[in-house]
Parts: C-alpha cells; sequence; structure tokens
C-alpha cells in the first residue's frame, strides 16, 4: 500500500485557502467545504521588520540538492500532490534551518528530487519568511531604554524568523500533525544568519504551549491519530502563534487552520 504524506507550512495552507470562495468547490485548487482557515496576524512593537529574500535571507538554493520551487500559480493548477518533492513556494532561499529540520524530523532528500520518511515517499511544500528587525529613531530609543536594557547574547538581537507546519497523512490511518518553529538571529556574517539568545521565546500548537527564557530557538508539536479504515473520519483545527521578547521589542505571531 502506497501513502502520500502531504505537509504544508503555514503560509502555503494560507494561500490555498484564498484561492476559493466559502461555499464553493473548485477541483483545481482545493476542497473548500473541508478547508477553512482565518487570517494570520502579525504585531510588532519597539522595532519594525522589514522581509527578507534571496541570499539575504538565506542559503542558495544549490545548498540542498534535490530541492525544487514552485510558484503560487502553479501551485493553484496542482489536481493532486506530486508523489514526492520538496518544494519551496515563492522562496527564492534554503531557509538555513531547512536542512536540520528534515533531519531532525526523520525525513531524507535524495539529488534526485526524491523525499521519504521511513522508506515513504513523501511531499513537502515549504514558503519560508526572514524578517530583519530596523533600528529604532533616536528618541524613541531612549524611551525603550527606560523599559531595561536587552538581554540578547552573544549579539544583538537583528532579525527573526518563523515557521508553522501543518502535516496531514490521508493514507489508511489518517492523521494530522502542526508544528511551531521560532528562530532569533543575530547580524548576518558570512553569508548566514548566527543564532543569538533573547530574553523569552514563546510557541504553541493547540494543547502544546512550550516556553524558554536566554534562548534562541523554541518549537511546539501537536498530533493527532483520527484512526484507520472507516472509524477514520472529521476533521481537525489548530492554532499556531509565537511570542518573541526582548527588552524593547516584542513580536507575537497567530495563525489558525481547520481543515
Amino acid at each position: 500500500m502506497k501513502t502520500n504524506t502531504l505537509l504544508l507550512v503555514s503560509a502555503l495552507a494560507l494561500l490555498l485557502a484564498t484561492a476559493c470562495e466559502p461555499g464553493t468547490t473548485n477541483t483545481n485548487t482545493c476542497d473548500c467545504e473541508k478547508l477553512r482557515l482565518p487570517a494570520s496576524e502579525v504585531e510588532i512593537t519597539g522595532a519594525e521588520a522589514e522581509k527578507l529574500r534571496g541570499e539575504e535571507a538565506g542559503l542558495p538554493l544549490s545548498a540542498l540538492p534535490g530541492v525544487k520551487t514552485i510558484r503560487t500559480e502553479e501551485l493553484y493548477q496542482l489536481k493532486e500532490a506530486p508523489e514526492t518533492g520538496l518544494y519551496l513556494v515563492d522562496t527564492d532561499f534554503v531557509p538555513q534551518e531547512l536542512e536540520a529540520e528534515l533531519k531532525e524530523m526523520g525525513f531524507r532528500l535524495s539529488e534526485d528530487g526524491t523525499l521519504d520518511s521511513a522508506g515513504v515517499k513523501t511531499t513537502l511544500f515549504v514558503q519560508a519568511e526572514v524578517f530583519r528587525l530596523k533600528p529604532q529613531k533616536q528618541e524613541e530609543q531612549q524611551e525603550v531604554d527606560q523599559e531595561g536594557q536587552s538581554r540578547a547574547f552573544p549579539l544583538p538581537w537583528a532579525a527573526y524568523s518563523y515557521n508553522f507546519w501543518w502535516r496531514y497523512n490521508g493514507g489508511f490511518c489518517r492523521d494530522y500533525h502542526a508544528h511551531t518553529r521560532a528562530y532569533a538571529y543575530g547580524p548576518r556574517a558570512g553569508g548566514i544568519w548566527p543564532v543569538t539568545n533573547i530574553q523569552l521565546i514563546q510557541t504553541h500548537v493547540n494543547s502544546d504551549t512550550d516556553v524558554c527564557f536566554g534562548c534562541y530557538r523554541e518549537g511546539s508539536d501537536w498530533s493527532w491519530d483520527i484512526g484507520c479504515f472507516w472509524p477514520a473520519h472529521g476533521g481537525a483545527s489548530g492554532y499556531h502563534y509565537i511570542y518573541m521578547y526582548d527588552p524593547g521589542i516584542t513580536i507575537f505571531r497567530t495563525w489558525g487552520w481547520s481543515h
């Protein structure tokens, strides 16, 4: 029996959701009767955030042999997920943590483009986002200083990234997996974003909330086994957020989905 596991990060799922209107079904894009995704939110205080692209954001595409790219409009034309592969959606760089995350989650990407997990061919779509924190004006910085000194170390907090994973296995036995990740970076050097520790990072997905202090990375994971054969019916929903804080700067990012 062949099982195809489809994994989607938050931005991809949001794009699919906006491809059709509620109450309609477009078989070339998504099943709108089953997929409902509320709009996400990003709140930042104490700084401005600039979205980065290309090698300013991460590694060149050649850094991960076998990876493929796909545009949103091409994705909308897919009637079913490809049999296997790692696809970067509207992303012109390789996220610097991606290779380590693939290994951590048990995936193996071959140079011929085959992606498998425990011997099962898998399809993975990833849309990554990296933001540079812009320094404030001097008069604004004086107000920030009254709140306390930054505790970022060994480097000042200069950028951050996040990803919210959604995984659905639609084979004989159905299950959902959801993941939330957040990273804090120092100033870019040598073609990479070196990590730096900030005062607090909190991540959440459904019933799992994780928090760390004086850290550069945090993540939350949630899974639900729906069942096998005829009991395998119904759907799932998820609510994700990240909260990142260092004196003077606060970032709060939310995302929700249902299927």
